[in-house]
This record gives structure tokens, sequence and C-alpha cells, in this order.
């Protein structure tokens, strides 16, 4: 989930009751009893994404007999659910039919999920032979009859992951080299070793600090926090001329006046500007020099589904 709600208009009549109950939602949206509109294939998955929770009545859900969407299985009570959800150990159905035992015998697992001993349970590739625990002490998901962890020795950490020196925990490869002690990391520290980070290649999307100690997302360069120890991260004579980097959703990095720094197009033109306090820290919203806002916004044509354009 993104951790900011994007700004509405400004005076508010993006949302005046009287507006939104006249409002048709566009093509591929639903709307709420509460006139707020959702994604369509949202509609009836199990999870509420109205305010009301209109989009999961029991009887509207049995009654629509929607078809699921691609990538999506129906349960006996009509919703729809994940594929990888079925058979997983969890009632994600709420009626507990993608969890019959019968059934799960003969389910063959989504790509990427591994089957249990029990032949019942499918669980993902990145929680075998994961220890059984992240961060202080929280038992992870693993299966039922623990086949997950076992004869770990003898396996090969699946691509994108790598063995601590124990010969027997795979971790995250993003979790390698970030500079951090706490969440999934070896016991005895062995993947934030100095030396050994310096020879390591970062994983794509992050940097190296110009020391070599760390590998940073992408996000905390230039954010006026100091990441690396050496504060190479905040230096911008090592980073004037990179390549912005690719984001999510297929949205585009946009460079800002100054050469240094760059930020996704889909905060371009939101009236947001930078990001402060905590925010700074987790992304930053804006040019540092303003850019991305003013009267060159008149020009830009925003984005689909980015917030609408106040007047003016």
């Amino acid at each position: 989930m993104s951790p900011w709600t994007p700004p509405d208009c400004k005076d508010g009549s993006d949302e005046d009751k009287h507006f939104c109950s006249n409002w048709t939602c566009p093509v591929g949206r639903w709307k709420c009893k509460n006139n707020n509109c959702i994604p369509a294939e949202k509609l009836c998955d199990g999870k509420f994404h109205c305010k009301d929770h209109s989009d999961e009545l029991h009887d509207m859900c049995i009654s629509l007999n929607l078809n699921c969407s691609s990538g999506k299985w129906k349960c006996r009570n009509k919703i729809c659910i994940p594929y990888e959800a079925v058979c997983d150990g969890v009632n994600s159905c709420q009626d507990n039919s993608d969890e019959d035992p019968a059934m799960c015998q003969q389910w063959n697992c989504s790509s990427g999920l591994w089957k249990c001993k029990d032949n019942i349970q499918c669980l993902h590739e990145k929680n075998i032979c994961d220890g059984g625990k992240y961060g202080k002490g929280l038992r992870s998901k693993g299966c039922n009859d623990g086949s997950d962890e076992a004869h770990c020795e003898n396996r090969t950490c699946p691509k994108g992951r790598w063995k601590w020196k124990d010969g027997i925990t795979c971790i995250d490869n993003i979790h390698v080299c970030d500079g951090t002690s706490y969440g999934v990391h070896s016991p005895d520290k062995s993947d934030e070793q100095a030396d050994f980070c310096r020879t390591w290649t970062c994983s794509p999307g992050k940097w190296k600090c110009s020391d070599g100690s760390k590998c940073l997302p992408e996000k905390q360069i230039l954010d006026k926090s100091k990441n690396c120890y050496d504060g190479s991260d905040e230096m911008i004579e090592y980073h004037r001329g990179r390549t912005c980097p690719a984001e999510q959703k297929d949205l585009s990095c946009k460079r800002c006046n100054d050469p240094a720094q760059c930020i996704n197009e889909k905060y371009w033109c939101d009236g947001r500007g930078v990001g402060s306090g905590r925010d700074r820290k987790l992304l930053l919203y804006g040019c540092m020099d303003g850019s991305d806002e003013g009267p060159a916004c008149k020009h830009w044509e925003c984005l689909p589904y980015s917030p609408t354009k106040p007047n003016g």
C-alpha cells in the first residue's frame, strides 16, 4: 500500500456529497453505497475496499455470481481470492472452502509456491529454510508439519536469496548489506560484515555507498538524511548525471531542475511538494528545488488516475 493518500482538489469540490451522488464512476470502477469508486476487480474479493463495506455484502456477491478476474479463484460463497491464497493454510474465503483438505490434496500449487510434505498446504518459496523466525523471534509462516525447515543444509537457496554462513538459512538479497540489524538477518551478522559487503553486488534498485559498506534504496539518496556512514548518499557530486531509476506501476522517473534528483512522475504537479518529518525518510514526494510545482504545471498533462488538477 502506498504510504500516503494522493491529495484531492484543494477546494474539496471532488468530494462534495451532492456532486458524488450524481457522479458516474469511470469504466472499470464500481460505485460503493457511500458513492466512492473502487476498481471493479476488487468487488467481492473477500476484502473491504468501500469504507461502508458495501463491496462485500454476502447476498449481493452471491446474486452477482461474478466471474473471477484472471488470477483469482471462486470460493463456494462466490467471493474471489488470489490463486496463491488457495491451500495456504489461511481461511481466505471466510467459509474455509479454500482450505478443504480433500480439495487441497488434489491442488497444484501456484508458480513460486511449494507443497508441504502433508500434500495439503502450499508455501511461498521465500519461507523455505528461513529458520522459521523473523525479527525478534516471531514465527514466520511455514508448513504446519515443519517440512519446510527439514534438510535445509542440502538445499540451494532460490534465486534472489542468500544463505547464511550457518549453511542452512536463506534470506532475501535485499536484506544483505543494508546496514541494519533488525528484521530478517543472520544471527552472526555475517550479512553485514564490512569486508564481505565491499565485494557484494547490490540488488537492482539499490545504490552502494562510496565506502562500499551499505546498499541503499534509491529513495534514500538525497533525502536530506545521512544513511551512508561516509555521507556519500547526500553528496551531490556522486549523483549528478545518474540515470533516473524506473519505479513501480510502470511510471517513469523525471529529473528535477537540480540534475542530482529524480522523483516519480506521479508526484509531479500534485500540489504536495517535498515530504516532511518522517515522510522525508520514507519517500520524497517532490523536488527539493520546487521545480515539480508552480507555473509549469498549467501545461502538465496529468497521468492516468492521478488527482484532478485544481482550476488554474
